[in-house]
């Protein structure tokens, strides 16, 4: 079984991922998230360490990284995704970052740069483009697309990235229905 560490809970992602594999186990006996961590919200990552039957809260980062086999990065704040993701990326542990992978492309760099060097996995997306509605929207004979318009939130004042928050999942939205 490969040991998922969740890195962050504030996000509502934390607590979807970790139904997803520790509740509704959609990867069988494959993988579970086994571990939790979280520097800013202890009595949220409680709650969905407890919701969502994950077993541990780990100590620190670096006490994650060295118990599991893989991470999932889900700060809200994105520019932490970088520092949160790279112990693993460094000791060739595939990390997956939720949307978006980073604020800085510094930091985006710097986590493709580490697992280059260590040849982990890592990547980032958003999971709209792969949900039943968007695949049902695929499925339907449309035509052939000449214009298309796709809106969402954006606050350019956010403390989570401005526009690089939701804008994920317009693009990838975009890129999945239109090619």
């Amino acid at each position: 079984m490969i040991r998922i560490g969740l890195v962050g809970s504030a996000s509502s992602h934390a607590e979807i991922f970790a139904r997803l594999l520790n509740v509704d186990q959609v990867a069988g006996d494959r993988a579970r998230i086994t571990m939790i961590w979280s520097a800013a919200h202890p009595e949220r990552t409680e709650e969905v360490a407890g919701t969502c039957a994950i077993p541990e809260i780990a100590r620190s980062l670096h006490h994650l990284a060295d118990e599991v086999d893989a991470a999932i990065v889900v700060d809200r704040d994105a520019d932490l995704h970088a520092v949160h993701a790279l112990p693993f990326l460094l000791d060739a542990k595939p990390v997956f970052v939720d949307k978006p992978f980073a604020i800085d492309l510094a930091d985006c760099r710097r986590m493709i740069t580490a697992a280059r060097q260590s040849g982990a996995a890592v990547t980032s997306f958003s999971v709209l483009s792969v949900a039943p509605a968007t695949e049902e929207m695929k499925a339907t004979n449309m035509g052939a697309v000449r214009v298309a318009q796709f809106a969402g939130s954006c606050d350019f004042g956010s403390p989570h990235g401005g526009p690089f928050f939701y804008a994920t999942h317009l693009v990838e939205l975009a890129i999945s229905l239109l090619g």
